[in-house]
């Protein structure tokens, strides 16, 4: 991929890595199946759970990492070419990964939850921000100058929307690998972290309003950068490549 990327070329990238990544999710189960009897643990009292388990801990999560190092890449050339801050793909990608609790039991053994200590782990709401987000730029016409007047206020709000849930995902998120990171040591603040991100959940109706507003703040973005370029939306352009 070069410096620029189109908004339809971004939306199809997009598209492509969420399918492999969808298509690992629902064959892993019959992955570990294929593993399981023809390694002949399956005649083993025990040995299939484990053997599971152990995949379903080791290998699996490798695929959201690679995944969001792979929407990284093309959310940042992609916000650079829509006149926004490279920053933008980075927290697109960290809201990626702030569901990796999910995308680990999500279709894995039980005593994947159970050997990892995930668990009442949330749906992936980090991951519909950044589905969002990733419409977002798909849609957004590409600049033909600075952001000025509505365009700029619909882009800061979509931005500090963007950012409030990166911080809930991510405060989540090592919320639930504190241990593997800290230990025991530091479980006051552990505490006092869980206690001050339900108490911010609770007073700003997370996650329906937040998600309700940044669409809101998105479709703002897209018909502003409309208006501002007097003119439909460029979604293609040809030396663009994904």
């Amino acid at each position: 991929m070069q410096g620029t990327i189109s908004g339809v070329r971004y939306g199809r990238a997009w598209g492509l890595r969420l399918g492999l990544l969808l298509g690992f999710t629902f064959a892993f189960p019959f992955l570990v199946y294929a593993l399981v009897h023809s390694s002949g643990a399956s005649a083993i009292p025990g040995a299939a759970g484990a053997l599971a388990v152990i995949l379903g801990v080791y290998l699996k999560p490798l695929a959201y990492p690679l995944f969001a190092a792979s929407i990284a890449t093309i959310s940042i050339a992609r916000a650079k070419s829509a006149g926004m801050p490279g920053k933008i793909g980075a927290y697109i990608a960290l809201l990626v990964l702030a569901d990796l609790p999910f995308g680990i039991v999500f279709g894995s053994h039980w005593g994947v939850a159970l050997a990892t200590g995930l668990y009442g782990v949330q749906p992936p709401f980090s991951f519909v921000a950044a589905l969002i987000a990733g419409v977002t730029l798909c849609l957004v016409r590409d600049p033909t100058g600075p952001m000025t007047g509505h365009y700029s206020v619909a882009y800061r709000l979509w931005s500090w929307l963007l950012i409030f849930m990166m911080a809930i995902g991510l405060i989540e998120f090592l919320l639930h690998f504190w241990h593997s990171f800290f230990g025991l040591p530091g479980l006051s603040v552990r505490q006092w972290l869980q206690r001050g991100v339900s108490y911010l959940q609770f007073f700003t109706f997370y996650p329906g309003l937040p998600l309700a507003l940044l669409i809101a703040a998105s479709t703002g973005v897209v018909r502003s950068s409309r208006e501002q370029s007097d003119g439909p939306l460029d979604m293609e352009r040809p030396n663009s490549q994904a």
